[in-house]
């Protein structure tokens, strides 16, 4: 119930909202001692996409523990290192509860980005679908059961959680997997955390039948156990790992934002950017009316603008401040990604022929090392992951980076 909860508070405009992961209520298995793995695993995984994430409990001799590490660390304390079975559940869960952990505060900025706008225009952070795709009539007949259990994060990135056991003991018996249904009117790509390359956009109307999300870690799975697609031509902002909001800052390091470029037509996103501590970055309104009195307009708006030109074969990406009354204090570049269709015809230097930003040519370095050295603006091409990476000095208020296809 915790998602269609989110989902109609954040309609009823109480966009602040989410749950307390892992419940009060003793289990119905493992003597009651304990949350499930199965349910920790899950709950987490999905709330890490709503706007209030925490793992909190009352132990008091109700619960001998909750946290993720102590799924195997509790049976080594207290129990000689036996786990319940299955074994294999318990050992998963920090792992997996880890990984979507850290893809959330990787994804901070666009969380970010969805209060800012939520606490301009009212639109909630995580939207039902048809927030972001009113035209799909779809959504409100045959596809009416998908508007309670899959969200967005903003207008692009689609999150379609497991909500159902998959134990064999369970009734609906469907193991983890789950159909994804993404809206008519884009295509949409499977969402590879950037650590492999993109397969084939599904396109939009699409019901995805039985998505793998079961749970388990081989290979690249830990990153399907959440089913997730994103928008043909959106952008997706990303910073580095932080083990908490502003770490690497309080260390006088920098955490340059990523902007993830799918490919598509045209596709746009706004980016707030403030110190993320002061009052004084809220918005003025001409009459203060319900605003902090400390508001001062002191933030960054910067309007991102995607298209593709299928004639020229170059895409076009500019950025542009429309509202400049902040400047990160230790990022002074950002990196664009442009993340390339399987079916993109490549040549000696990847899929792009050049990267130019404003007009001027850049140099194509090897490696990604080489390129985050870089004291100019340059690029490199992933044949691995299939990723062009383009890293761009923020100083200017108006950027246009032109790339070059094969």
């Amino acid at each position: 119930m915790n998602v269609s909860q989110v989902l109609s508070l954040g309609l009823c405009g109480l966009a602040i909202n989410g749950q307390d992961i892992g419940g009060f209520e003793a289990s119905a298995v493992d003597e009651g001692k304990w949350a499930s793995p199965e349910l920790l695993i899950r709950w987490t995984a999905a709330g890490a996409f709503l706007p209030r994430f925490r793992n909190h409990y009352v132990r008091k001799g109700r619960k001998e523990f909750q946290e993720p590490f102590m799924y195997v660390e509790w049976f080594n304390q207290y129990q000689g290192g036996k786990l319940p079975e299955p074994q294999n559940l318990y050992r998963m869960v920090l792992p997996i509860c880890k990984h979507y952990i850290e893809l959330r505060y990787r994804l901070m900025q666009l969380f970010y980005d969805a209060m800012f706008e939520n606490s301009l225009s009212g639109l909630p952070i995580s939207r039902p679908l048809f927030i972001n795709d009113p035209g799909d009539q779809s959504l409100y007949n045959d596809k009416e059961a998908f508007l309670d259990n899959e969200f967005f994060v903003g207008k692009d990135l689609l999150i379609a959680p497991v909500l159902d056991p998959e134990e064999p003991s369970s009734l609906d018996k469907n193991y983890g997997k789950r159909d994804v249904y993404v809206p008519y009117g884009s295509n949409w790509y499977c969402f590879m955390n950037n650590t492999m390359p993109l397969t084939a956009a599904v396109e939009g109307g699409t019901t995805i039948r039985d998505f793998d999300a079961s749970l388990n870690l081989e290979g690249d799975h830990l990153n399907f156990i959440v089913p997730m697609y994103v928008r043909a031509g959106a952008i997706i902002p990303m910073i580095e790992l932080e083990q908490y909001v502003g770490q690497l800052n309080k260390e006088g390091k920098p955490n340059p934002i990523t902007l993830n470029v799918y490919p598509g037509n045209s596709g746009k996103y706004t980016m707030f950017l403030d110190d993320g501590v002061s009052r004084s970055s809220a918005p003025k309104m001409p009459d203060h009316s319900g605003w902090d009195e400390e508001a001062n307009d002191e933030y960054r708006r910067t309007e991102i603008t995607n298209s593709y030109d299928e004639k020229t074969k170059i895409r076009e990406i500019k950025v542009d401040r429309v509202h400049d009354g902040y400047k990160p204090k230790f990022e002074t570049y950002f990196f664009v990604a442009i993340l390339h269709d399987p079916s993109e015809t490549k040549g000696s230097s990847g899929c792009l022929k050049s990267v130019k930003v404003g007009g001027q040519q850049l140099q194509q370095l090897q490696g990604g090392d080489n390129l985050n050295a870089s004291l100019s603006n340059a690029w490199y091409y992933n044949q691995s992951i299939n990723i062009s990476f383009i890293k761009v000095f923020d100083n200017s208020a108006n950027m246009t980076i032109m790339a070059e296809y094969f």
